[in-house]
């Protein structure tokens, strides 16, 4: 899970807790899916293959998953 700004508070691999993931920002900010696949994989840097949805509540962006 990442916050507002991307950066990951909960993840499987703990080292990745506190990095920006900026796929998911990128979520976040357009209010949109954003799929990571080895098509998208050179956009961010430090991503993993997956998909960030943003999630929303009374029209505010509050993080990503």
């Amino acid at each position: 899970m990442r916050t507002k700004t991307g950066t990951i508070f909960a993840s499987g691999d703990s080292t990745r807790i506190g990095q920006k993931h900026r796929a998911a920002a990128e979520a976040i900010r357009t209010n949109r899916i954003v799929i990571v696949n080895e098509n998208t994989m050179t956009r961010w840097r430090s991503v993993e293959f997956g998909i960030n949805l943003s999630i929303d509540h009374d029209h505010k962006v509050w993080e990503s998953v």
